[in-house]
């Protein structure tokens, strides 16, 4: 490396704590990501239940959990800026673990995003049906009174003298 690079700051990628703060992050968000697969998962039959109340808790749960990684992310985001560069100066172990987990978290979203788009189309499905029962429960409801019983009329005459 010559002085001219040192004065530019191209040095930085050979910085061994850079290594080991970033492999803290990816492994961090490795973790949040493991947790809200598992979530995901169970999400999928709290969708088809009749009780939504589990499947609220769950949704917090989830939202907590993302809310991490949204912090995590802007923390780290001084971290990931010219990756490639500052891994290559990264012992090569070192560097195929941080290429390991960085894989890793984008498998992870990438299944966790894939299982919400299928839940999102059921819980679509789920309230359409919803929406369809009401209105056929509507109708029942006009057709009936229609053909039910008549309502009590008011008398047409009154015993009162003038």
């Amino acid at each position: 490396m010559t002085g001219n690079d040192r004065k530019h700051g191209t040095e930085a990628h050979a910085d061994p704590s850079w290594a080991a703060a970033y492999l803290d992050v990816v492994t961090r968000q490795t973790r949040l990501l493991e947790a809200l697969d598992a979530l995901s998962r169970e999400q999928g039959p709290l969708i088809e239940a009749e009780d939504p109340e589990p499947l609220l808790t769950l949704l917090s749960k989830r939202a907590e959990i993302v809310r991490e990684l949204e912090d995590l992310d802007e923390r780290s985001r001084p971290l990931r800026t010219r990756f490639e560069e500052r891994a290559a100066g990264v012992p090569a172990p070192e560097r195929d673990r941080l290429r390991f987990q960085v894989d890793r978290v984008s498998a992870l979203a990438q299944c966790v995003l894939r299982r919400d788009a299928r839940d999102q189309e059921r819980a679509a499905a789920r309230r359409k049906a919803a929406a369809l029962a009401l209105t056929e429960m509507n109708g029942a409801e006009r057709a009936n009174g229609a053909y039910g019983k008549p309502a009590p009329q008011p008398p047409r005459f009154q015993d009162t003298e003038a």
